[in-house]
């Protein structure tokens, strides 16, 4: 186990935001025409932003040994045509300790024509909520890829880049921390129908994740714990949604519910596909594997037929429909690890 746990989405707002306690930091990576190997720093292009701790150990984890070594090992090549995707068009959310990391990954060249590896722009907010995050920053992702796929110099990058870290810093809002309501939006979520009548699709993505997240739950996560009692955990979900906000907002708070607040949680949705990756924890390398698979290859926790009692379904499902009614209020961390303890009891 390395540092990650203790280091991740634990930078200091006040050192990086002293006056306001809001901060944002935009930056790229990976390929690009400009360059004639992986994007770096040069004369041309001194600041592509990746300025926190956080950027920087997310660009290792995801690009240089996630992507990287399912690219040198060609896991992906081997792959039948129906069980691969064909590029890359991800958005992602790495969230923990109120902090986020948003980003933005497309199919993308370097200079040479090589094709491989992808171009990526990430932005790491902390001092805001999630909501305006989602509704201000994910957007302009899409406008950076589009923007970027249409210039050709390390310099006109640099330049797009520089341009929206300030643009986005100057919407940095006034109160950081104001959520709007989201009752009615979580009631779509739950009964979209990606997930079937009675949300018996959902119940089978909480009844795999009883087994998962035991280590992470609330009032439980060691960041400091050892590699045995922290294994990286993964499962595929419905997006149940078609747009990255209302994806991303709905399944955290269902997650939250599971997970420790301090415990990194990254959703990776390939643009407009009915699948959603999640990852908990340090992601191991071969996790990313799941970034050019179809469901054909690993199929939603959704889709598998499980067991499920009726003690565990009665309980779900009364679960559920408290969450559709927006009845979910904070507590103590122990009692809620107790609570999910309860739910998931065979």
């Amino acid at each position: 186990m390395s540092d990650f746990l203790k280091q991740f989405l634990r930078d200091d707002v006040r050192k990086l935001a002293p006056d306001t306690g809001r901060a944002l930091f935009l930056g790229a990576f990976g390929k690009h025409p400009g360059w004639d190997d992986h994007i770096e720093e040069t004369s041309l292009a001194p600041d592509l932003g990746l300025r926190t701790q956080s950027l920087v150990l997310a660009k290792t984890v995801l690009y240089v040994h996630g992507i990287g070594r399912n690219i040198d090992t060609g896991h992906w090549e081997k792959l039948e045509p129906a069980q691969q995707l064909a590029g890359f068009n991800h958005v992602y959310l790495w969230a923990a300790n109120d902090q986020c990391i948003v980003g933005r990954l497309w199919s993308s060249s370097d200079g040479k024509g090589r094709t491989r590896y992808p171009m990526g722009v990430q932005a790491h907010a902390a001092g805001v909520s999630l909501s305006w995050v989602l509704s201000v920053v994910v957007p302009r992702m899409e406008q950076l890829r589009q923007e970027c796929g249409a210039i050709s110099t390390a310099l006109e990058v640099a330049q797009v880049l520089g341009r929206a870290r300030e643009e986005l810093r100057g919407l940095l809002p006034e109160d950081g921390r104001s959520v709007p309501p989201i009752t009615e939006m979580l009631g779509r979520f739950v009964r979209h129908p990606q997930f079937g009548p009675g949300h018996e699709g959902l119940l089978r993505v909480l009844y795999q994740l009883q087994s998962q997240v035991p280590a992470y739950a609330p009032g439980r996560f060691n960041p400091r714990a050892g590699a045995s009692a922290l294994r990286p955990q993964d499962v595929r979900v419905p997006a149940a949604g078609h747009e990255p906000g209302e994806i991303f907002c709905a399944w955290t708070n269902l997650l939250r519910s599971l997970v420790d607040p301090a415990a990194p949680i990254l959703f990776l949705w390939p643009a407009a596909e009915e699948w959603l990756d999640i990852l908990i924890g340090e992601p191991e390398p071969d996790q990313f594997f799941c970034l050019r698979t179809t469901p054909v290859k690993f199929p939603c926790a959704s889709e598998i037929p499980f067991n499920l009692d009726a003690n565990f379904r009665a309980q779900a499902q009364g679960r559920l429909d408290a969450f559709v009614r927006g009845e979910t209020p904070k507590v103590a961390e122990s009692k809620v690890a107790r609570l999910f303890g309860s739910l998931f009891k065979r």
